[in-house]
């Protein structure tokens, strides 16, 4: 039984329950596989093809966000941005 005792699952686990709260994760997760990869705002940047300030933007999840974004973000970090059948 969900927190709800509904049986339904909780808020948090819902697609577009808290759009503020997943652009803060993947904020989080964004700004933590750069950083893992040693990489600095501007290498990224570049490697988009963005301007590092709006680049800065994205990773704080206040930039447009698309998919075409986050595969140029997997390609410049060196991460696997699902499979290609995604498409």
């Amino acid at each position: 039984m969900s927190a709800l005792g509904q049986g339904s699952p909780a808020a948090q686990d819902r697609p577009n329950a808290d759009p503020r709260g997943q652009a803060e994760r993947l904020s989080h997760v964004l700004r933590a596989i750069r950083n893992v990869r040693r990489l600095r705002v501007v290498d990224v940047a570049e490697a988009m093809g963005m301007a590092p300030r709006s680049y800065e933007h994205f990773e704080a999840g206040r930039g447009r966000l698309d998919f075409l974004r986050l595969e140029r973000f997997a390609e410049a970090t060196g991460s696997d941005p699902g499979p290609s059948s995604w498409r």
